[in-house]
């Protein structure tokens, strides 16, 4: 599942990830667009949030 997709489906906003996680919102949306790649704890704070799987999330761009 694409970040995003984990977002929405829990029903966040960008800006409420950030604001959970500590980061900017731009750091989000870099995420999001896979600009920039997580950091392991980055992940294992996403899935916790996104109450899924660290396995199921797509952290990098199939569109290589």
């Amino acid at each position: 599942m694409k970040l995003k997709d984990a977002r929405i489906r829990k029903g966040l906003t960008q800006l409420e990830v950030s604001q959970r996680l500590g980061v900017s919102l731009i750091t989000v949306q870099r995420w999001e667009y896979y600009e920039t790649k997580t950091k392991q704890y980055q992940r294992m704070m996403l899935s916790v949030l996104y109450e899924l799987p660290i396995e199921t999330i797509e952290w990098e761009s199939k569109n290589v």
